[in-house]
């Protein structure tokens, strides 16, 4: 559904779900990431979309580096962040917004994800970026547990 809304141009490239940002301040003048999954859930009462990027976080990757130019999970919510401030799902993909789910290996690692968060977005908290642990979700429906947010607040992804 999402991709049939989308313009023929943007069904028929290879990096669809390519997110740009640029001029960002911390890792030069473009970063693009790329989500592992893209998911929306439409509400047929209210006719609303919740668009959702999935990254899946195996920990292979360090939270941080010391080089911009390498590759870091602080870069792909940077790259999310400025996105989605400068509104670049609404250019690219004509969407009104988005979260950013990401699942990761264990409860310590989604802390230092969620520093991250909060150095990324000075800390503002954002509720942009929502975290899960596998085991949390292999436990529970997806839906329907209580994601972390960097704002302290537990989110669902729907309400019941």
């Amino acid at each position: 559904m999402i991709i049939a809304a989308m313009p023929e141009t943007l069904r028929r490239r290879h990096t669809t779900w390519t997110l740009r940002a640029r001029r960002i301040p911390m890792a030069g003048t473009e970063l693009s990431v790329t989500p592992d999954a893209v998911f929306a859930l439409e509400f047929r009462d209210s006719g609303r979309r919740n668009y959702f990027l999935v990254e899946a976080d195996r920990a292979t990757m360090p939270v941080e580096r010391r080089s911009p130019t390498r590759s870091a999970f602080t870069r792909k919510l940077l790259a999310y962040w400025h996105a989605h401030r400068a509104k670049q799902h609404t250019a690219q993909w004509g969407i009104p917004g988005f979260r950013v789910l990401t699942v990761a290996t264990s409860e310590e690692r989604i802390a230092s994800l969620l520093a991250a968060v909060k150095e990324v977005t000075n800390r503002r908290g954002s509720n942009v970026f929502l975290f899960a642990s596998w085991p949390a979700l292999a436990s529970s429906n997806p839906l329907t547990i209580a994601w972390i947010s960097d704002t302290d607040q537990p989110a669902r992804l729907i309400q019941t």
